[in-house]
C-alpha cells in the first residue's frame, strides 16, 4: 500500500508538471504582445534619438548664433560710443563757433554804430566847415 500510494503520488506530481509546462507555441504566443510592444518603443526611442541628436545640433547653431551677434553688438556698441565722442566733440566745437558768432555779430554792431557816429561827426564837420 504503501507503494502505491508513492506510485501515486509520483504520478500525480508527474501529471501537475507535465500538465502545467506550457508548450513552445503558448509561450510563443503569451509573448508576441509583448515583443511587439518592445519593438513599438524601440522605435519611439530610436525616433526620440533621433530627434534629439537633430535639437542638439540645432541649439549648438543657435549658440554659434547667439555668440556671433554679441560679437557684432558689441562692435556695434564700440563704434556707436565712438560716434557719440565724435558728436559730442562737433556739438561742442558747433557751440563754440555760435558764441564766437554772437560776439562778432555784437563786435560788427557796435563798430557800424561807432562808424555811423564817426560819419555823422565828419559829415557835421564839413557842413560846418563849409558853412564857414
Amino acid at each position: 500500500m504503501n507503494k502505491i500510494l508513492k506510485l501515486s503520488a509520483i504520478g500525480l506530481i508527474s501529471a501537475g508538471i507535465f500538465t502545467s509546462c506550457a508548450t513552445k507555441a503558448y509561450v510563443e504566443e503569451q509573448i508576441a504582445p509583448v515583443k511587439e510592444k518592445q519593438a513599438q518603443l524601440e522605435k519611439r526611442l530610436s525616433d526620440v534619438e533621433q530627434q534629439l541628436a537633430g535639437l542638439k545640433g540645432d541649439v549648438q547653431a543657435n549658440k554659434d548664433k547667439i555668440a556671433k551677434l554679441e560679437k557684432e553688438h558689441k562692435e556695434i556698441k564700440s563704434k556707436l560710443n565712438e560716434l557719440e565722442s565724435k558728436v559730442n566733440k562737433a556739438v561742442n566745437t558747433a557751440e563754440m563757433a555760435d558764441k564766437k558768432a554772437d560776439k562778432n555779430a555784437e563786435d560788427i554792431a557796435a563798430l557800424q554804430a561807432e562808424l555811423k557816429r564817426t560819419n555823422e561827426n565828419l559829415q557835421s564837420l564839413i557842413e560846418k566847415k563849409l558853412r564857414k
